[in-house]
């Protein structure tokens, strides 16, 4: 057994391990900071305007690829394909199997190939995918379609968190993860005003229904991102030439210099991260850590009101007595809440870091609402009742988006980090096949056995919330009374590129 390290007071060490470490192209890391800090903030403020913009377009167009049968519902969709609601429940189901089936796989193809190639190709697969939509005739085109768009969504979203990792400091990640679930939340509220257009101006144009001039012009929009992915996404902050632009680079050679260097210093191991790829042996290793599983769990329960709320609120909105026009547009409203919201933690986490706290009050304050809709939806007028709905959606995802943050904080190494992330969205795709069944057009207009049943889970996901915030103080607790408040972990480990979370290794974020 090596003996553990104070990495404060052997640093010297710790560098000399990483000087040690190439490249493919035999070149090493000098851990060296030959540079101002208004280089460094220039060359960050460039990664800002390129690879976060494309990354957030990816995820923007996903969510409209997975968001817009919600809309396609308030047009003629179940009547053109005979469909019914339990019908519309198991594809959504299967659109989250495909994600969960494919999510871990689809993260081990990315390590091998790289982000710059893999994520484009993906994004013009599920892009056609989302566009052959249009064409459906019946329940089993429905099922295929959806099985299928969730094959090929899989994996983007980790994909896309482990791509940011690879360009920023820890500091930056919370502000970075913030921005890039803007393009998921932006899509969801968009997504309505825009469905509301097409279903208004295009409906019986050309003899097309307009859910399927939905599906189709929003597919069109995905396999242009794509391309545009294929033309600017770089392969990584040491060369950033892209998959087609393959003698063109980004950055300048200085500015991938300092992209490097500056992740080293920051965090000595993510010069691991430069040498090889993701193995099995890394996958078994992350998978084992029970602390994941403890994220996991409390993604898999803060998310089972967006599967119903997702999928019906515009039809709800609609039977409230409103347009088709105005269903589509106010079921949005809750996301363009939840937006501001997630502007102002993004705000309060790059200034005071508050993971835990953050997740425990969100989680708390959807439990809240959903026992209050729960109490009134017998006898509230439907104002109020549309209010509340409205609350409730504006909570829906955050705590899962912070929760997101909170694991790749505390994933040391970047292999781990790349798989947790895998497993987290992993459990929100998971969400999606339990709660797709949990909203049926039967149980309304009050849907007394829905909100029963969502807020036992949201009681369950604010307890288990609390218990990882407990786990997370008796590990650091157990740390500094062992090694006291410096980080620590293993040299003969981190020589081999291995570090093992048996004990808790380093302290963990809050």
């Amino acid at each position: 057994m090596s003996r553990s390290i104070d990495v404060s007071a052997s640093m010297k060490r710790v560098m000399h391990i990483i000087t040690t470490i190439n490249t493919e192209d035999n070149s090493s890391f000098k851990v060296i900071k030959d540079w101002t800090q208004e280089e460094e903030d220039r060359a960050r403020w460039k990664v800002d305007l390129t690879l976060l913009p494309l990354l957030v377009a990816g995820f923007f167009a996903l969510q409209l690829d997975r968001g817009n049968l919600a809309n396609a519902l308030t047009s003629t969709f179940m009547k053109d394909v005979g469909v019914d609601s339990h019908q519309i429940n198991v594809g959504q189901q299967m659109l989250s199997l495909g994600i969960v089936l494919g999510e871990i796989p689809c993260n081990y193809v990315l390590q091998k190939v790289g982000p710059s190639n893999w994520l484009p190709f993906q994004t013009i697969v599920w892009g056609s995918i989302a566009l052959s939509q249009g064409w459906i005739k019946n329940y089993g085109g429905f099922i295929a379609t959806r099985l299928l768009l969730g094959l090929g969504e899989s994996g983007y979203i980790p994909g896309g968190l482990y791509t940011i990792s690879k360009y920023y400091t820890k500091k930056e990640l919370g502000r970075r993860h913030t921005i890039y679930f803007v393009g998921n939340l932006g899509a969801s509220a968009l997504g309505g005003l825009i469905a509301a257009g097409i279903l208004k101006d295009l409906t019986d144009v050309n003899g097309w229904s307009g859910w399927r001039w939905l599906f189709f012009i929003e597919g069109i929009v995905t396999i242009a991102v794509g391309v545009v992915l294929l033309f600017l996404l770089p392969k990584s902050t040491q060369d950033s030439s892209t998959f087609l632009l393959r003698k063109w680079q980004l950055y300048t050679e200085r500015e991938r210099y300092i992209l490097t260097q500056r992740l080293i210093l920051d965090d000595p191991l993510k010069a691991l991260d430069f040498k090889g790829k993701i193995t099995v042996k890394d996958v078994g290793r992350a998978l084992w850590q029970i602390r994941p599983w403890l994220h996991f769990f409390i993604t898999i329960t803060s998310l089972c009101i967006t599967g119903p709320i997702g999928t019906y609120l515009p039809l709800i909105v609609r039977k409230m007595g409103y347009t088709q026009f105005r269903a589509n547009a106010m079921s949005s409203i809750g996301t363009w809440i939840s937006l501001v919201y997630l502007i102002i933690i993004g705000q309060i986490q790059d200034r005071f870091k508050p993971k835990a706290t953050t997740v425990i009050a969100i989680s708390g304050l959807q439990m809240i609402f959903v026992i209050v809709f729960r109490g009134i939806t017998t006898y509230a007028d439907n104002h109020l009742r549309l209010g509340i709905l409205i609350m409730i959606q504006s909570f829906s995802a955050l705590a899962h988006i912070v929760n997101t943050s909170w694991i790749s904080m505390n994933s040391r190494i970047p292999t781990d980090r790349a798989i947790h992330l895998a497993l987290i969205i992993c459990a929100a795709n998971a969400s999606g096949i339990y709660n797709s069944q949990i909203l049926n057009t039967d149980d309304g207009p009050h849907y007394t056995k829905a909100f029963t049943a969502l807020a036992v889970i949201s009681i369950i996901s604010f307890l288990a919330s609390l218990f990882t915030y407990w786990q997370y103080v008796f590990s650091n607790r157990k740390l500094e009374e062992k090694y006291g408040h410096a980080e620590v972990f293993d040299e003969e480990e981190l020589k081999d590129g291995v570090v093992t979370d048996d004990e808790g290794l380093f302290l963990l974020v809050l």
